[in-house]
């Protein structure tokens, strides 16, 4: 079950114990809130390796080599999100 499997992997489980560490190490609610913005606006490059991995296995380049290039990809996505944003004004 694809779907169900995708759903349940998903599932925010480290950026959340992240914040719940965060916050009983600190009590500071304003870290929290910025980590969850920031967790927030890095979603969008960290999604492109999930389409690049599609592209690279559809194309018959084996499992690793896929895997490789999409992190590849995905490096790249960061630093070009992180440079927009910053034009942008949204500190990461």
């Amino acid at each position: 079950m694809p779907l169900l499997g995708a759903i349940i992997i998903s599932l925010p489980i480290n950026s959340i114990l992240a914040m719940v560490w965060l916050y009983e190490d600190t009590k500071d609610i304003n870290l929290v809130i910025g980590l969850s913005q920031s967790i927030f606006w890095i979603i969008i490059p960290s999604s492109i390796f999930f389409l690049a991995m599609t592209f690279f296995l559809r194309r018959q380049h084996g499992f690793y080599p896929s895997l490789g290039l999409a992190a590849v990809v995905m490096i790249g996505a960061y630093w070009v999100y992180v440079r927009l944003m910053g034009l942008f004004g949204v500190k990461l």
